[in-house]
């Protein structure tokens, strides 16, 4: 069931006695309101989403002031608030909403392509863009889409090939089952072999949105896995390649 959008200023002089609308009894109740006014709108923020212009640690920020940064919003604690990063800066910046997506939003997103595809690009800020597709899907291997025909990001299915699994499983060796033979093979003491190409999909991202996820691969791939194993249908395999 939604919530009912109302404003509660509004909402205290229309409900107030006609004895009581004088503007110093309404300032009172307004200010005893005050805070559930506050709490109000950090859950509309949560609820609706929370678009906000970025971080700028140039810029001197007002007490109450709200920015964007790292895919979260917060609120300036104090009035001055310059050079302070949001994200380590406890005294200077409240956490306002964890996600600037909202959580009507964000409930709708699952791991089927199309779903999987909006929120990737809505999340990193890059732009989705509807089907059909024209074919060949995605040009030459990994060269990405022809600019304005896909999504910036987007993604591919990818054909596992020799997977294989453990059987009987011994003390000093195991019985290990390629696809490619009927017949199982038998190892002794060493690892069960799987190919690097066992994946079920791949997502493709733009060089310039993934190198500003981060300094390093393990931060950019870390950020990309924290957001879509919320949405991946389980068991489904995934890489992350440039283009």
């Amino acid at each position: 069931m939604p919530v009912p959008a109302f404003n509660i200023p509004n909402f205290i002089g229309l409900y107030q006695p006609p004895n009581y609308r004088l503007p110093k009894w309404l300032t009172f109740v307004q200010g005893l309101c005050g805070g559930l006014t506050w709490r109000k709108a950090i859950f509309d923020a949560y609820r609706n989403g929370d678009a906000q212009t970025e971080y700028d640690s140039a810029t001197s920020y007002a007490a109450d002031a709200v920015v964007w940064w790292n895919y979260a919003t917060y609120q300036s604690l104090i009035a001055g608030n310059t050079g302070n990063p949001p994200d380590i800066s406890p005294s200077a910046w409240m956490l306002r909403c964890a996600s600037f997506i909202g959580a009507s939003e964000r409930v709708k997103y699952n791991g089927r392509y199309l779903y999987l595809t909006w929120a990737l690009n809505r999340q990193f800020g890059t732009t989705f863009r509807q089907p059909p597709y024209p074919a060949p899907y995605g040009g030459p291997p990994l060269t990405g889409p022809p600019p304005g025909t896909f999504s910036d990001i987007y993604i591919t299915t990818t054909v596992p090939v020799n997977v294989s699994f453990v059987m009987y499983p011994g003390d000093t060796g195991s019985s290990v089952m390629y696809p490619a033979t009927s017949a199982p093979y038998y190892l002794f003491n060493s690892p069960v072999y799987t190919s690097a190409t066992s994946y079920e999909m791949t997502i493709h991202f733009p060089i310039a949105a993934y190198t500003a996820l981060g300094t390093t691969d393990l931060i950019r791939l870390s950020i990309i896995d924290n957001f879509v194993k919320k949405y991946q249908m389980c068991g489904c395999t995934y890489n992350v390649v440039t283009y």
